[in-house]
């Protein structure tokens, strides 16, 4: 998962980087480190909002509430 983010932040491409961040978040929040997750999740959505992903962004808010973070 680190490798796949860096390669996409290397070569610029947000959607990708964002989508990464965003899957770590799940695979985080399946082992039960809701911080961690909540930290990926937060740069997911921070990357979602600048490119005006709303598909994203409602994935994210809906992620976020099987995480319990309101």
């Amino acid at each position: 998962m680190g490798q796949a983010m860096r390669l996409a932040s290397e070569r610029g491409f947000r959607p990708g980087l964002a989508e990464c961040h965003f899957r770590y978040a799940e695979l985080l929040c399946r082992k039960g480190d809701q911080n961690a997750a909540g930290g990926q999740l937060d740069k997911a959505m921070a990357l979602f909002h600048k490119m005006e992903m709303p598909w994203w962004l409602r994935q994210g808010e809906m992620l976020r509430e099987r995480m319990g973070i309101v």
